[in-house]
């Protein structure tokens, strides 16, 4: 994990402590896929844990202590555009709102509703969860380690595009008719070869 990452968790728990807010960590590790290690930390959430919320923030993302509580003061399913790390320097953003991927200047400074929302900083109640697999909208499995999960993230094509996992969770929620909601006043650092801060 990078340090952003560290510092992010470590002022969110602080945070946490003074507002009165109980919050854990749920952390995998040897998981060489992603879809799964994001299933089965969904249902380690569901079936081991009474929480509202499971927020994702991957481990070369920083965000700052208020835009995470930020996000919890929202519904459903709720995230940040990330810029991903390009080389090309193109602001290519983890969001797509009418079929397009727009620049950052391009989201304004008010939520919004999105198509599709990346993982980065994603944070979604347990009455989503509970709904999709009450209404089948997605497949029940047994981890052997874990036990009962569902198929909530999966990776595939949809037409002519290949959706990463986070996307095909946004795909199943927007054929469930679940909004999911982008608020661009949330800052984050993403760290890697290249680095951006949006």
């Amino acid at each position: 994990m990078t340090v952003g990452y560290f510092r992010s968790l470590h002022a969110i728990q602080l945070e946490s402590i003074r507002r009165g807010i109980e919050v854990d960590f749920l952390v995998t590790e040897g998981e060489s896929h992603v879809t799964r290690a994001r299933n089965n930390l969904v249902a380690t959430f569901l079936n081991q844990t009474d929480a509202d919320t499971l927020v994702f923030i991957d481990a070369d993302i920083e965000i700052q202590a208020e835009d995470f509580f930020g996000l919890l003061r929202l519904k459903g399913v709720r995230g940040a555009a990330v810029a991903c790390k390009t080389p090309d320097h193109s602001e290519l953003l983890s969001v797509f709102v009418d079929g397009k991927s727009p620049k950052r200047k391009e989201l304004g400074n008010k939520r919004l509703t999105v198509d599709f929302l990346g993982s980065a900083v994603l944070a979604i109640d347990r009455q989503v969860f509970v709904d999709l697999a009450a209404t089948g909208a997605v497949s029940a499995y047994v981890d052997p380690l874990i036990g009962p999960a569902w198929e909530f993230f999966w990776d595939g094509v949809v037409g002519t595009d290949f959706l990463t996992e986070d996307y095909g969770f946004c795909h199943t929620c927007k054929k469930q008719g679940i909004t999911i909601t982008c608020d661009p006043r949330i800052i984050v650092s993403h760290y890697g070869a290249d680095f951006w801060r949006y």
